[in-house]
């Protein structure tokens, strides 16, 4: 889980991106923004997109909650239009 930490809602997610953000852009992220998923069977990782975010981008894409779509070595994400990311 990508996110930012609330622990008066006991939100702890496994990446905490308010750590390294200062509070106004934190604010943009969701506590629980996106999951990154990883498949056993194929080695493959996917990006879920989680209800109620504020809105997630795949390359230059808009991408919906709660689907899931392939990242690849160099996909890039944004999350609530504010916080840039590289999956590698």
């Amino acid at each position: 889980m990508v996110g930012r930490q609330d622990p008066v809602e006991g939100v702890f997610p496994d990446i905490d991106l308010a750590a390294c953000l200062d509070p106004a852009t934190a604010r943009r992220v969701s506590r629980e923004h996106v999951a990154i998923v990883h498949s056993r069977h194929d080695g493959s990782f996917l990006l879920r997109p989680m209800p109620g975010n504020t809105g997630t981008q795949l390359e230059t894409d808009m991408v919906a909650a709660g689907q899931d779509y392939v990242l690849t070595p160099g996909s890039r994400i944004i999350l609530g239009g504010a916080v840039r990311l590289k999956f590698e």
